[in-house]
C-alpha cells in the first residue's frame, strides 16, 4: 500500500448555482467503515482487506499497535499528520485486538442519498447533481466514489478546496488518486459551467434516467401514512402530499412566493421545470396530517391571483391521514370483525328460515307467498291394518296464509284445507277404510 502525503490547500469560490455536497466517505475515523462500528485504538491490529483500491484518509495523529496492509490501496496522509505504533497490548479503554476495515463499495455519483441540497419535496431524480450544479467533496476527507456510465454534467466539482473545471477536471481524474477515488475514470462526466439559454431554469436532463436512478432508492409505502398518495414528476414512489403543474410562467418569482408560504405555514416545498411543466411539490413537516390538501389549494390561488402563471394544468392531492394510534386501530378493528361476524350469523339464520319468508316475484306484478313447509309422518302398527298420519310443521303456519286458496288440492300438505269442490282429506280416507275393515265378515 502507497503512504502518499497530501497537502491541502484552501480555495475561497463563490457559487452561482446549487451546492451539493457529498455525504458519504472512506475515513479511517469514521466507524460505519469498521468492523462493529468501532474505531481502532491503541492496542488494536489494524487489517485491511487483501484487495483494497480505495484510498483512506487518515488523521492528524493515529495510535495503533500493528497495521497490515493491502496489496494495492493508497493511505492520504494530511499535512504534520503521523501513525505511532505502540508496544501495549492491554488498556483498560480500549477493547484491543484484531479490527477489521469493513468498508467495500462504491457509493454511487447517481444515488441521491449520497448528497444534501435537497429536501423531502425535490424530486428523487432532482436530487442528483443536475447541470448547473456545483459540486463539494468535504476537505480531509477520502471518497469512493461510482461514476455514472451515462453522460452527465455539473457547473464544478470541488476537492480538498480545488475547484475543478473543464481540463483540470479530466486531469484530476487520470492522477493517482483520482484513478482511485472515481471509477471509471473514462466515464461520460463532463465538468464545464453550461449556462441555460433561457433567462430561467432549465429542464434537468438528469430525469430521464430514472431506470438507472431508482432501483438505488429504498422503497417507502406513503400508503401507510395516506390514502391515495400521489406520484409528482421525478419521483421514484408515490408520496403523501400535493403537487400543482403550470405552463409557462416567472419560475423566479413562484419560488419566491413558495418560500414564503412554507415558511408561513410550516411546509415543505420545490418549485422546478421538468417535462415542459413548472412543477410545484408540497409536503408536511412531521407526520402527514392531511391538512395539506387545503394548503396546496390556497396557494394555487394565490399565485393565480398574482397572474404568476400562462396556463394552469393540474393540481392533485393525497387523502386523508392513516390511522396510526393503537386504540383507535384496535377499536376498528373490533367493528370491523364484528360487522363480519353479524353478517355470518344473518346468512345462517336466513339460510334456514328463508322458506318460511315473503319470496317476491316481480315478474308477476305481485308479490306471492312461499308456504310453509310442512311433512307427514306415517307408522305402520303389527298386526294392523291402520295407518296413522302425523303431519309435523316444519314453521309455524301464517293465518294469513292459510286463508289464501291453493291452486290444486294435495291431501298431504294441504289436509285441513278444503278442495274446490270437496272437503276429502286423508283424516276422511282413514276413517272409511276403518269402516270397510268393520263391515267386512270374519272368516272366523
Amino acid at each position: 500500500m502507497l503512504l502518499i502525503l497530501t497537502v491541502l490547500t484552501l480555495v475561497v469560490t463563490c457559487t452561482a448555482g446549487k451546492t451539493r455536497t457529498w455525504l458519504s466517505n472512506t475515513n479511517f475515523d469514521n466507524p460505519a467503515n469498521w468492523e462493529g462500528n468501532k474505531l481502532p485504538c491503541s492496542t488494536s491490529n489494524v487489517i485491511f482487506p487483501l484487495k483494497h483500491k480505495m484510498p483512506v484518509q487518515l488523521g492528524k495523529e493515529l495510535q495503533i499497535h500493528s497495521l497490515f496492509l493491502s496489496d494495492n490501496g493508497a493511505l492520504l496522509l494530511p499535512k504534520n499528520g503521523k501513525i505511532t505504533f505502540t508496544s501495549e497490548t492491554k488498556d483498560s479503554s480500549c477493547g484491543g485486538g484484531d479490527i477489521r476495515f469493513t468498508r467495500r463499495k462504491q457509493r454511487y455519483w447517481i444515488d441521491p442519498e449520497n448528497w444534501s441540497g435537497s429536501n423531502a419535496a425535490t424530486p428523487h431524480l432532482e436530487r442528483v447533481p443536475c447541470f448547473d450544479d456545483e459540486l463539494i467533496f468535504p476537505e480531509n476527507h477520502s471518497f469512493y466514489v461510482g461514476l455514472p456510465r451515462f453522460f452527465s454534467n455539473a457547473a464544478s466539482v470541488t476537492i480538498d478546496g480545488q475547484k475543478l473545471v473543464g481540463w483540470n477536471w479530466k486531469k484530476f481524474l487520470n492522477d493517482k488518486i483520482g484513478r482511485r477515488t472515481f471509477q471509471p475514470h473514462l466515464a461520460p462526466l463532463a465538468v464545464y459551467n453550461y449556462p441555460c439559454p433561457q433567462n430561467d431554469d432549465c429542464d434537468c436532463h438528469i430525469i430521464t434516467y430514472d431506470e438507472e436512478i431508482c432501483p438505488l432508492m429504498k422503497v417507502e409505502n406513503a400508503e401507510e401514512d395516506c390514502h391515495f398518495p400521489v406520484l409528482p414528476f421525478g419521483f421514484c414512489n408515490s408520496i403523501c402530499g400535493a403537487y400543482i403543474l403550470l405552463k409557462g410562467g416567472n419560475l423566479g418569482e413562484i419560488r419566491r412566493e413558495l418560500d414564503e408560504f412554507t415558511s408561513e405555514n410550516g411546509v415543505i416545498g420545490h418549485v422546478s421545470k421538468t417535462n415542459g411543466y413548472i412543477q410545484i411539490v408540497l409536503v408536511e413537516k412531521g407526520d402527514y396530517t392531511g391538512n395539506i390538501e387545503h394548503l396546496a389549494s390556497q396557494f394555487k390561488e394565490k399565485i393565480s391571483s398574482k397572474k404568476l402563471f400562462k396556463t394552469y394544468v393540474k393540481l392533485e392531492t393525497s387523502k386523508q391521514a392513516v390511522v396510526k394510534n393503537p386504540v383507535q386501530k384496535a377499536i376498528g378493528y373490533i367493528f370491523f370483525y364484528l360487522f363480519i361476524a353479524v353478517a355470518i350469523l344473518c346468512t345462517v339464520i336466513l339460510y334456514y328460515q328463508d322458506y318460511c319468508v315473503n319470496v317476491p316475484f316481480p315478474s308477476f306484478g305481485s308479490t306471492a307467498e312461499l308456504g310453509a313447509f310442512r311433512f307427514a309422518r306415517f307408522q305402520n302398527e303389527s298386526g294392523s291394518g291402520d295407518e296413522d298420519g302425523e303431519i309435523l310443521e316444519v314453521c309455524p303456519p301464517d293465518p294469513a296464509r292459510e286463508e289464501r286458496r291453493q291452486s290444486f288440492y294435495n291431501p298431504i300438505y294441504s289436509q285441513d284445507k278444503e278442495g274446490p269442490d270437496d272437503s276429502f282429506t286423508l283424516s276422511t280416507l282413514t276413517q272409511l277404510e276403518a269402516d270397510v275393515a268393520d263391515s267386512t265378515p270374519s272368516n272366523n
